[in-house]
């Protein structure tokens, strides 16, 4: 599996439907085809970064770049 937000091959399963990409340290959900990226925080805390726009679906890395899904 690749990482939605950066492509990157390192990625381990860290529970059901939830995975962490050792290449860009985010966290992300798929659930229903559907991304949910977080930033892992120092202390624990997940912070979002997917954005919704005009209704499609894009996932915004930790640099400001849009990558599309799907």
């Amino acid at each position: 599996m690749a990482c939605p937000v950066c492509g990157g091959s390192i990625v381990g399963r860290i529970g059901l439907n939830q995975y962490y990409c050792w290449d860009c340290f985010v966290e992300f959900t798929i659930v229903n085809g559907q991304v949910q990226a977080y930033k892992v925080e120092a202390d624990g805390t997940l912070i979002s970064i997917t954005n919704e726009k005009d209704g499609n679906s894009e996932v915004a890395n930790i640099k400001d770049e849009v990558i599309p899904i799907g």
